[in-house]
Parts: C-alpha cells; structure tokens; sequence
C-alpha cells in the first residue's frame, strides 16, 4: 500500500495532459491498475473544479 501512495504523490505533481496521455498508455499496454490510479486522480481533479457557467442562450438549444 505505500507503493501506491508514493504512486500516487509522485503523478499529482503532473500536469492533467500528460495524466490523459499516461491513462492511454496504460490501457494500450495493458496496466489496469496503474491506469485505474491515474484516472482516479484526474477524476479527483475535475470533482475539485468548480463547475463552468454556461451561456444561457446556448443551454435553452441543446436538446437534453
């Protein structure tokens, strides 16, 4: 469990691209577990962005 964690604060310094193009290689060649950890941490990044504001003109023409 300390591989992880180091794992873990180690990738957090990266920035959000080069965690995409990390999560990519990992499901290209296979590493379930190193792809699982990385994509928990960009999706903890995107829970802690606040959520954008949209104009309103452009949500009444989506259609859901």
């Amino acid at each position: 469990m300390a591989t992880h964690r180091y794992r873990q604060a180690q990738f957090e310094r990266y920035s959000s691209r080069v965690l995409v193009a990390l999560s990519d290689a990992c499901d290209a060649q296979g590493l379930t577990r190193l792809g699982a950890l990385v994509d928990g941490l960009l999706f903890e990044r995107q829970a802690a962005l606040p959520p954008r504001v949209c104009d309103p003109a452009l949500e009444a023409e989506l259609p859901f």
